[in-house]
């Protein structure tokens, strides 16, 4: 009886598992490069995953960041070319390992409107990596256009304001 039983939980648990694995690789995602700014090497993408409807998953990953400092990520309305209204403050990108995860969870955009991965898509955006919150708030060091204007291409940034 007591073998029965194993043999039912390890089942359980490896379909358990696989459904588990199979959801994940259904969520939507749209990926975005994150290009350098200047002189700086600092580069990456982020990532969005939509994890259920109006739940968003925001993963930013740089290459070499400088350790010692961590690095305000935002999301901004508009292209990389204008000088686009801070739309949502994203978590700081940790410049030991360059990551930056943060959940939107049924949040409100500054204009208002609730962020949803269907949104993203349509949204006049762009996501700015910036050297600091202080006297450097303004210096980019990798930024991207997102949404509807993923493949508008430019020659720079502009600084950004409004933070």
């Amino acid at each position: 009886m007591r073998s029965v039983l194993t043999v039912l939980v390890f089942v359980f648990f490896v379909f358990s598992c696989d459904d588990q694995l199979e959801s994940t690789e259904d969520l939507k995602k749209s990926t975005y490069l994150l290009h350098r700014a200047g002189y700086e090497p600092v580069k990456g993408d982020v990532t969005f995953t939509e994890l259920s409807p109006g739940k968003v998953r925001v993963e930013i990953t740089l290459i070499n960041t400088d350790e010692k400092y961590d690095f305000p990520a935002h999301l901004h309305f508009g292209a990389i070319t204008e000088v686009g209204e801070l739309a949502f403050k994203l978590e700081d990108v940790n410049g030991a390992n360059g990551k930056s995860i943060t959940i939107l969870d049924q949040e409100k955009l500054s204009n208002g409107e609730i962020f949803t991965f269907d949104k993203l898509q349509t949204m006049n955006g762009s996501v700015k990596i910036h050297l600091n919150d202080g006297l450097f708030s303004q210096i980019v060091l990798a930024y991207g256009n997102v949404g509807a204007n993923e493949n508008y291409l430019s020659d720079g940034v502009t600084v950004c304001t409004g933070h």
